[in-house]
């Protein structure tokens, strides 16, 4: 068994293609934004291509205005109308290792994910972005799911946290369609980053490492108190806050809100984005 084991393994780190980024087109509630699924020879990391993009454009215009003015500004004009995801998701080859990196207010988690995805693949068949292509169904995050994964590329991965199909998954599809990843690209990479290694992760100050029902303990407790998450050292106290906000000329303005005030404001911005996560059962 062991030997099959090793062979298996060979022939996959063989075949399987590595060092490339796979480009999704992605849907969520009519919102278009481009993914990067980027594959290395022991991991992968998913991550909003928009926000790659507003990397590149700061750095081109960092360059020129250096080599014009021997300084550099750059304004938010520039970036207004880029949509991106600051989250992103890495995986490790061959125990795929999930985590999630994002933000609570003031606060950066890795948040390592060990549910297992239970799939139902199916004998149909269809051809999509060029790809002969398997259909596969599974009910993960809240959600039931379609996906069409590639046998012919070798590689156990996909869009988001989704994994375990023998094959690339080139679409995704939750039940309502409100939610939609499907592959248009595939570039190579220069190098291969080894994304189990936390040096090649961006570098966003302390992250602190919880497990997942931490994280929906911790994203509930939020909903309910975002000042605790904000502003922490008020967060026990009857004290008021000030907040910088723009006026109509645009013109940065300072209003004082008391706790209750502040909590009730966000707790309705929080309440909104929350009814359009992908992760429904986080609020379960």
């Amino acid at each position: 068994m062991m030997k099959k084991i090793i062979i298996f393994l060979f022939i996959y780190v063989l075949y399987s293609p590595q060092n490339q980024r796979f480009l999704y087109d992605s849907k969520s509630y009519g919102k278009s934004e481009v993914f990067a699924l980027d594959v290395g020879i022991s991991g992968s990391r998913f991550h909003s291509f928009e926000n790659h993009k507003i990397d590149s454009l700061k750095n081109l215009e960092a360059e020129r205005q250096f080599k014009e003015q021997g300084y550099f500004f750059i304004s938010n004009k520039e970036l207004d109308n880029i949509v991106f995801t600051k989250n992103y998701i890495t995986k490790t080859y061959p125990d795929f290792q999930t985590d999630l990196f994002t933000k609570l207010g003031l606060y950066n988690y890795k948040v390592t994910d060990n549910r297992q995805i239970n799939w139902q693949i199916s004998p149909e068949t269809s051809v999509i972005a060029g790809y002969e292509v398997q259909k596969a169904e599974t009910e993960m995050y809240g959600r039931k799911w379609t996906a069409w994964f590639a046998p012919k590329i070798m590689i156990q991965d996909g869009p988001y946290k989704f994994h375990g199909l023998p094959g690339l998954i080139v679409k995704i599809t939750d039940e309502s369609e409100n939610f939609d990843y499907q592959l248009f690209a595939v570039k190579d990479l220069k190098s291969a980053p080894d994304y189990s290694r936390s040096e090649h992760r961006p570098k966003e100050g302390k992250i602190l490492a919880v497990d997942y029902p931490t994280y929906k303990k911790l994203f509930n407790e939020n909903l309910q108190d975002p000042q605790k998450f904000l502003f922490p050292a008020n967060a026990a106290s009857n004290k008021s806050l000030t907040e910088t906000r723009k006026d109509k000329n645009g013109k940065q303005v300072q209003k004082t809100v008391s706790k209750e005030e502040f909590n009730e404001k966000m707790q309705m911005i929080l309440k909104n984005k929350s009814q359009k996560i992908l992760e429904k059962d986080l609020l379960q």
